[in-house]
């Protein structure tokens, strides 16, 4: 067997910036929620700029900022549920309830026409609608209090503070009292929660309809989903032919960001160490697990397999921790998978095995956000590669494929086998094992199988 490569020369410690993480971390939110990258950071920009012509304080720009940023990260905990109710795409459906106005009958039952069991015959599109029809307000208002709720616990698991909670639980309230969750009005809604309400309407706007469209939307919407107090400053400040140039720039990626990150309020960037980095990790891994009731927890018992076979080979604690946390992340790219295919209990189609595989590239493509996940990018997005060259995303030979790569392919493996799945149940320890020996010097490394094995009574008792 050909010698694993090593990744010897970790990323050295650096003044970790928590704008950064957090900004990065919100493609993974666009993604999910199915909006052009950059989206939430769009938003920020925006929605400061807008939250300093309204003279917040120092204390509630900063809760803004990261208000704006978080805002989608409860969106994941109903992903299944949205793609059960209309039999489609939920990441489609979530742009479109972005902006829908669920009070106007009309608007809401093209909606529903538009969007219910596509491509299906007309019964089967009739059952599924007619629920929806008659009780569609019901259901989505249930959803979106789940993900209001959701959003709001992770934000306190992230260590930010209650009013940034309280933000993205009101996110979709409206000024007249008609919004989808606990149906408050005008002042009671934290003014965070108004602002990052428009900056979101206004962006999903723009990048369907033009600049030009999104202003007439915010209008449109003065005094039912909007404070018009916000509306008329928020669109004086659009009117700026400097502020749209600005706005037409962020099709540059990395103009988009320096400008964002370097609006975070404050007298200096907050910083952040290695627990608070593991911590955001964890609560991401967390994130991208609701997805699907059928991988809740994988990610989080990968990231242990992981460990406990890096222990068992000897591995430095500063791997194992750099190594835990690509294990954690390594299945992020799965937000921009649909849960047709996520949740699909008959056999996928080729079309849709070809989708299903293209989560290892959005790992490796979101994680590149990151300037010190790097190297991590390339090691977690890498855990479908085979030693015998047939795997995916690239198919590299086995001389390239990392010793981290290859413990987390293991570690993967295990856990896909040992749990329940949509098209398939768990095996018993006994034939995971004799499965997986199977699979050595051709899928998977025989060395990090056999530390595996080692620390099986770990995690499970006869």
């Amino acid at each position: 067997m050909a010698t694993a490569s090593v990744v010897d020369l970790l990323p050295q410690p650096q003044r970790l910036l928590l704008s950064e993480v957090i900004g990065s971390f919100s493609y993974a939110l666009d993604m999910a929620e199915g909006l052009k990258p950059g989206h939430s950071l769009r938003c920020c920009w925006l929605g400061s700029e807008i939250g300093k012509l309204l003279s917040l304080n120092n204390d509630a720009l900063w809760d803004l900022y990261y208000i704006l940023l978080l805002k989608n990260i409860g969106g994941t905990s109903i992903s299944s549920k949205l793609s059960l109710l209309f039999a489609n795409d939920e990441k489609l459906i979530k742009q479109g309830l972005k902006v829908l106005n669920t009070n106007k009958v009309l608007k809401s039952c093209q909606f529903i026409l538009s969007n219910t069991s596509i491509n299906r015959g007309f019964f089967s599109r009739a059952a599924r609608m007619l629920p929806l029809f008659l009780n569609g307000r019901y259901y989505l208002n249930e959803l979106l209090r789940t993900r209001s709720e959701r959003g709001a616990d992770l934000v306190i698991q992230l260590g930010f503070n209650d009013n940034v909670a309280d933000g993205i639980h009101s996110l979709n309230e409206h000024w007249d009292g008609t919004g989808n969750a606990d149906g408050v009005k005008d002042h009671v809604i934290p003014v965070c929660s108004q602002i990052a309400l428009l900056s979101e309407v206004f962006d999903v706007t723009y990048q369907n309809y033009g600049y030009e469209k999104a202003k007439i939307e915010l209008q449109k919407r003065s005094s039912s989903w909007f404070n018009p107090e916000i509306v008329t400053i928020a669109l004086e400040f659009l009117e700026r032919e400097q502020i749209k140039n600005t706005w037409d720039s962020f099709k540059a990626e990395s103009l988009l960001k320096e400008q964002v990150y370097a609006l975070e309020p404050g007298t200096s960037n907050v910083t952040i160490d290695d627990e608070r980095l593991d911590d955001i990790a964890t609560a991401f891994a967390q994130i991208v697990d609701s997805k699907s009731p059928y991988t809740n927890g994988h990610s989080t018992r990968v990231a242990l397999y992981s460990d406990a076979i890096a222990n068992e080979l000897g591995l430095s604690v500063g791997r194992r921790r750099w190594l835990y946390r690509g294990a954690l992340l390594h299945d992020i790219g799965k937000m921009g998978l649909t849960n047709l295919i996520l949740d699909k209990q008959n056999i996928l189609t080729e079309s849709e095995t070809q989708d299903a595989n293209l989560h290892t590239r959005n790992t490796f493509e979101l994680l590149r956000h990151m300037k010190s996940f790097k190297e991590l990018a390339k090691v977690a997005s890498s855990h479908h590669e085979r030693l015998d060259s047939n795997g995916y995303p690239k198919g590299i030979s086995e001389s390239r494929i990392s010793l981290e790569t290859r413990i987390i392919s293991v570690a993967n493996l295990f856990d896909t086998l040992m749990t329940d799945g949509p098209r398939n149940k768990a095996f018993p320890l006994a034939n995971v094992l004799l499965i997986m020996d199977k699979q050595c010097d051709t899928f998977i490394d025989r060395d990090c199988f056999t530390a595996l094995k080692k620390r099986i009574p770990d995690f499970f008792t006869e």
